[in-house]
């Protein structure tokens, strides 16, 4: 049994969804504590530029206050979208927040199991 939450992202995502996205897991009282999450990005196109990484730093460095730890792998197969999760990565504040890209679903699900 996989015991992480799955997200997919499809279609173009923009950088508002994005922040809608993780303000609901801020508000979402059902999460655990401790969460690891999968996200996979090969099916979308992501809008999002060097410019919108400010913003959402600042909502997701407010949303993960409300978790002990987020454990967080994302594939990621686009270049720049690879470059700016790695800005993303430099620039999160990454105390209770672990944080690592993959090029493949299987290496990032082996990585989440290594947290039991």
């Amino acid at each position: 049994m996989l015991d992480f939450y799955h997200l997919t992202f499809y279609g173009e995502i923009t950088s508002e969804e994005l922040i809608s996205f993780v303000k609901k897991m801020e508000n979402n009282s059902e999460y655990p504590k401790v969460i690891k999450i999968l996200t996979e990005t090969d099916n979308a196109k992501i809008k999002i530029d060097t410019y919108d990484l400010p913003k959402i730093l600042n909502e997701a460095n407010k949303a993960k206050k409300r978790f002990d730890l987020i454990i967080h792998a994302v594939v990621i197969n686009k270049p720049f979208i690879t470059a700016l999760a790695f800005l993303y990565q430099k620039k999160m504040n990454l105390s209770h927040h672990k944080f690592k890209i993959f090029s493949n679903k299987e290496a990032a699900i082996e990585w989440l199991t290594e947290f039991n």
